[in-house]
């Protein structure tokens, strides 16, 4: 939504489609409500900043795997493509021929008026 109304984005919220969902079940009679163990009302947006924080605190390490460094010259880049030449073309008989069906006969359309 504040991509679409060009608005700086503040932080992950509850996606819109979950809020419809909730809207429709109130709609239907159904009490929706988010709640923790003890049975308490929880509200998703405090749930949600405080699960975004603490995972900003407990980053996983990645480690980055090595890379080799590639050849890209052009003698190498030419050597791992395999270049045709005309010789090639002669398996082909001048004499082969292909049958082609036209279905767009003109003669068949119905116009609608």
């Amino acid at each position: 939504e504040s991509i679409i109304k060009q608005e700086p984005i503040v932080g992950p919220k509850i996606p819109e489609s979950f809020n419809v969902l909730v809207k429709e079940l109130q709609g239907l009679g159904l009490k929706v409500d988010l709640i923790n163990q003890e049975g308490k009302e929880v509200d998703a947006e405090d749930l949600l900043e405080a699960t975004i924080a603490e995972e900003a605190e407990n980053l996983p390490e990645i480690v980055a795997e090595s890379t080799t460094p590639m050849d890209v010259t052009e003698e190498m880049v030419a050597s791992e493509f395999e270049v045709l030449d005309d010789t090639g073309a002669s398996d082909i008989s001048v004499d082969d021929t292909v049958a082609i069906d036209d279905n767009d006969n003109e003669n068949n359309v119905k116009e609608e008026a």
